[in-house]
């Protein structure tokens, strides 16, 4: 596809409040119902650093196998307002440890925890973003 460059940034979206052990549940909407997924064997996490492998490898095609070593990915977990800010933290931190010795390492920027209820709403607004 077109859009999928070597200049790409990747944003994967997570749900922050489920727990990174899980195991992730497919979801399925039909005419606007939700309707109940499967329960898949691999967690939460894994499959986070099974999306993350797949962009690196894919940045990897358009570089010839050398990858420059700017940042092309970002993690947003989605439900910030559910969260406290220590479990905020403990997420990045998780993420952070986990992917240390992994190839994609280098092309991984951050994690952000958004909360879409603050919004525009000034000093109320999450200031954890500038």
């Amino acid at each position: 596809p077109a859009f999928l460059t070597s200049r790409t940034m990747f944003l994967l979206l997570f749900d922050a409040s489920v727990d990174f052990n899980n195991r992730y549940t497919s979801v399925h909407y039909h005419q606007g119902r939700k309707i109940s997924g499967e329960k898949i064997n691999i967690t939460v996490l894994e499959l986070l650093h099974k999306w993350m492998a797949s962009i690196h490898a894919h940045l990897a095609r358009f570089q010839n196998g050398v990858l420059p070593d700017y940042p092309r990915m970002i993690a947003i977990g989605t439900r910030g307002d559910k969260l406290r800010l220590k479990k905020k933290d403990e997420i990045r931190k998780n993420v952070a440890h986990t992917i240390k010795k992994k190839a994609f390492v280098n092309i991984f920027k951050r994690v952000c925890i958004v909360d879409n209820t603050t919004a525009g709403m000034g000093d109320d607004e999450d200031k954890t973003y500038k």
